[in-house]
């Protein structure tokens, strides 16, 4: 397998205008959606719970 030269932890990422903090009820949550910055790569979905807790 042939790497890139830039690692992906060195990578600027593109967060998605619909990314922000939501809430219903008393239920809170923050929505990240990104990808690699300059690409068409497909978006990346992560949903924090501000009590605790992640899902991607």
């Amino acid at each position: 397998m042939i790497k890139s030269a830039e690692s992906d932890d060195d990578r600027e990422f593109e967060h998605s205008p619909l990314s922000g903090s939501f809430t219903r009820g008393d239920i809170e949550v923050d929505v990240e959606i990104y990808r690699f910055a300059g690409t068409q790569d497909r978006w990346e979905l992560v949903v924090v719970a501000l009590g605790g807790g992640c899902t991607q």
